[in-house]
């Protein structure tokens, strides 16, 4: 939705609805039941961008990444990528386009294979991918090693063998073995230590800049987000609710959710005092959405209107895409 020249990712009114199993087997169901996980979310990513996705335990955001790289599949929606429609692709034209989009997932511990070496994982990635074959194998995964700050005996070693924050370089490294156009980072940070977690952002940092891979940034750390992002998208319930650079969502967020979320980042100033806003309430239940906008019923500024319709995602200005009655 953000326009751009260079546009490496388009994706259009995404919904993924799961299915709930009520009663026993073979009963009468009722009127089936769905987990609406995402519901019609629409965004796009520039090449060498990061896009970050923000917001609560359960609003969809690794569901959203997950589809976009149909590792799940959606329901409906249209994910267009380098000007392929994803969705349309077999199984045999999909994994073709996995060497342009990987995916680094959340637990360095059991995203790798405890049975084989970390040379052989990285170089398995190349040789499945066509970027490596042979005695070339070994030096490329060395140069990957390397680029992430390990060294060339640790290819010899088994995961098992690595803390934390080197199993996440691990996975990094692997990431980038097919040399991809786009990574989505699904909470790279969130199952280290806190004092690993920045060297891991830095160097995510660094190998954007040297590789030129665009990335979907997800995290519920709003500070993190801040740091790498170049455009931001908030998400609740389902539904992104803003979306605009990163400048606009941490010094003038718009959208009722987005000021609450900001206001809860505790500042390393103490002499600075900003105004926190509790949320009262429980997220209502994904499988049976409030009608009308989705964050009424925890909304300070709710108004009638906002009980009945829902409101439209739209452009206040400057790329600044929100979903609220008090401003579109």
């Amino acid at each position: 939705m953000i326009a751009a020249m260079q546009t490496l990712l388009q994706v259009r009114n995404l919904v993924k609805k799961f299915p709930v199993e009520r009663g026993f087997p073979g009963q009468f169901s009722r009127t089936p039941e769905f987990i609406h996980a995402v519901s019609d979310v629409s965004f796009s990513l520039e090449r060498s961008e990061t896009l970050g996705l923000v917001g609560e335990s359960g609003c969809g955001k690794t569901t959203t990444g997950r589809c976009v790289l149909r590792l799940i599949e959606p329901t409906s929606g249209e994910i267009m990528f380098e000007g392929v429609d994803l969705c349309s692709l077999d199984g045999a034209q999909m994994r073709k386009m996995r060497s342009k989009m990987q995916v680094i997932f959340q637990d360095p511990f059991s995203s790798l294979n405890p049975r084989r070496k970390v040379g052989q994982i990285i170089g398995r990635a190349m040789e499945l991918h066509g970027t490596s074959s042979g005695p070339d194998t070994r030096k490329k995964v060395v140069g990957l090693l390397k680029s992430v700050g390990l060294s060339e005996e640790h290819a010899d070693r088994y995961p098992q063998q690595f803390s934390g924050g080197q199993r996440q370089r691990i996975a990094i490294a692997r990431a980038l073995a097919p040399n991809p156009s786009f990574i989505v980072a699904d909470e790279p940070t969130s199952a280290l230590d806190v004092s690993v977690q920045s060297q891991i952002v830095n160097l995510l940092q660094d190998l954007r800049e040297n590789y030129g891979f665009s990335c979907l940034f997800i995290s519920h750390d709003l500070t993190m987000v801040e740091y790498v992002s170049d455009h931001v998208g908030v998400m609740y319930l389902g539904k992104i609710v803003e979306l605009a650079s990163r400048v606009a969502i941490f010094d003038e967020p718009l959208h009722p959710y987005t000021r609450a979320l900001l206001s809860s980042v505790p500042v390393a100033d103490p002499e600075v005092k900003r105004e926190k806003i509790i949320l009262k309430g429980e997220v209502p239940s994904p499988t049976r959405p409030p009608q009308g906008c989705r964050f009424h019923t925890r909304c300070p500024f709710v108004k009638s209107e906002c009980k009945d319709i829902e409101p439209r995602f739209g452009d206040v200005g400057d790329n600044h895409f929100v979903a609220c009655h008090l401003l579109t």
